[in-house]
């Protein structure tokens, strides 16, 4: 159960820095590979999801024979 609610809290978070990207008012100036600064925070977020789901796969989606 407690492990359930790390995952629970983990992937609330990776959510809600997802929907922040929507709300960046900075400024769009380019930074790495002249791409907006905003599209570089949300590949990280989406790198640090596809992290998680790869973690969370491994530890409940095991094959048993």
């Amino acid at each position: 159960m407690r492990k359930s609610i790390i995952w629970l809290l983990i992937f609330s978070l990776i959510l809600i820095l997802a929907v922040l990207a929507l709300f960046y008012s900075g400024p769009s100036k380019s930074s790495l590979f002249g791409l907006p600064n905003w599209l570089i925070y949300f590949f990280g977020v989406e790198v640090l999801f596809c992290v998680f789901y790869f973690l969370f796969t491994k530890s409940y989606w095991t094959t048993e024979e």
